[in-house]
């Protein structure tokens, strides 16, 4: 009978140390997805300025003051995942149309590596901006742009309220 309670403490013990294992990791990422999430505006090293954008949940957007620059492009929407201690990599979507016509004429994606600094309200990075041809995939890696810009360094800060 003995052997059956140290067996059955034994397990218990195991089980109450595996879920707390398993269990840290995930409070430790939504503590994360929460410390990113917001939205950070951003002076790059080509005179540009961004408003980015990063949900806790994964999704990223951001509008570039250059946006109406030929190729004009829209909106940009993506997701982010985190790679390091406080650093994440995003990617963003958005359309490219003709200066004179308006007709779409493929696609841009941006690709931003992001550092945050301790406390998370300001930021370093980099970001490349490719442009696609309307018949091609911009979510293929191997997919070859027909232009690229950058990449550009940039620093930023949190949006807040007060």
């Amino acid at each position: 009978m003995k052997k059956q309670n140290v067996f059955t403490l034994f397990i218990l013990g195991f089980f109450i140390l595996y879920v707390s294992i398993i269990m840290q990791p995930r409070e430790a990422r939504a503590d994360f997805q929460n410390k990113v999430a917001g939205t950070y505006l951003l002076t790059q090293s080509d005179g540009f300025l961004q408003i980015l954008t990063i949900t806790a949940s994964g999704t990223a957007f951001s509008q570039n003051s250059g946006q109406m620059i030929p190729p004009p492009f829209g909106v940009q929407q993506g997701a982010w995942n985190r790679f390091g201690n406080r650093q994440v990599i995003i990617k963003t979507l958005n359309f490219t149309f003709d200066s004179d016509t308006g007709v779409f004429t493929g696609f841009g994606r941006s690709s931003f590596t992001v550092e945050f600094q301790p406390g998370f309200n300001e930021i370093t990075g980099e970001v490349l901006v490719e442009i696609f041809g309307p018949d091609q995939n911009p979510l293929d890696p191997d997919a070859t742009p027909i232009n690229t810009f950058g990449p550009n360094t940039f620093t930023g800060q949190r949006v807040t309220t007060d």
